[in-house]
């Protein structure tokens, strides 16, 4: 919740965009994760805890229960419980609707490709259309689309950094990324969840500019993305020029420099420990017990 405001000013991630998609995804995965591994672990005084367990982490079942014991018992530890698991329901639930809807769409836009679309150069489909538009449809018939009024206004290099831009999108799986945020997003209407996939709709398109600019000139990037700038594509598809495309074009003519390597691996080891956190914080207490050197009852009481 704390970290959102200040990820969303951090500008190592504009210049490391592959390290702010990973930054967010797991801002939105541990705060999930606490919050369930928060409910299952009030649950654990109220249950019957085996010896196995106690085996596991070579200490007895009552050091694990009074590690872990909490105020209010049982009605604390029912609700606990019923929220980890609704949280869990919520997220499962919106994952495959959000899922089954995006793949329902994409069918059907290839279906009306099929009808209406021709092969055009390096393979993509082109579209009879007055508005330049370029988009890749992802999915496993996974294409790139163009109207022919973009291959009119671009030539061929910009159309070419414009395919290099939408090969990235398809290369990277950066619609599976786009997917699970927003199932997140939607099963945990919390503002900093609804940042982190705004941020992150905004950073797969840092970085394909990137992947692209790795392979063409900036300058005819940049100027492809002016040509295309603000012209809507087919929903549940991932184009070149419909993301802050002026900030894009600012970046491409001002290419940032790269994090040094310092920032680039502390950036990485910040988000690890991110993400292992709260396992950490829900296996302390157990950690605890297992560093225990008595048993506060005989075994034969258990």
């Amino acid at each position: 919740m704390v970290a959102a405001p200040l990820m969303r000013r951090c500008s190592l991630f504009d210049r490391a965009p592959n390290l702010g998609i990973l930054a967010w995804q797991v801002l939105q995965v541990s705060t999930v994760l606490s919050l369930v591994l928060a409910g299952l672990v009030l649950v654990i005084p109220t249950v019957p805890v085996s010896s196995s367990i106690a085996e596991f982490v070579h200490t007895c079942v009552m050091v694990i229960r009074q590690q872990y014991a909490t105020p209010g018992g049982a009605i604390v530890a029912g609700t606990s419980l019923a929220l980890a698991l609704t949280l869990l329901a919520r997220t499962a639930v919106h994952l495959a609707r959000i899922s089954l809807n995006t793949h329902r769409h994409r069918r059907d836009h290839r279906q009306r490709l099929e009808l209406t679309g021709h092969t055009g150069p390096a393979g993509i489909t082109v579209l009879e259309a007055a508005t330049p538009v370029v988009y890749c449809l992802p999915g496993r018939h996974a294409r790139i689309v163009a109207t022919s009024a973009a291959l009119t206004a671009l030539d061929a290099h910009q159309l070419g950094a414009v395919l290099a831009h939408e090969h990235a999108h398809l290369r990277r799986r950066h619609h599976l990324l786009l997917l699970s945020s927003a199932a997140i997003a939607a099963a945990l209407p919390l503002p900093s969840m609804r940042t982190a996939h705004a941020e992150t709709t905004r950073l797969v398109e840092l970085a394909a500019d990137d992947a692209a600019a790795g392979h063409t000139d900036h300058l005819e990037l940049a100027e492809a993305l002016l040509t295309l700038a603000e012209n809507r594509s087919p929903a549940t598809t991932l184009a070149a020029g419909t993301t802050a495309s002026a900030v894009r074009v600012r970046r491409l003519l001002n290419t940032p420099a790269p994090p040094r390597r310092f920032a680039a691996l502390a950036g990485v080891a910040a988000v690890v420990l991110a993400l292992l956190l709260p396992l950490a914080v829900a296996a302390g207490p157990a950690v605890a017990a297992a560093g225990a050197d008595h048993c506060p009852i005989a075994p034969t009481a258990w």
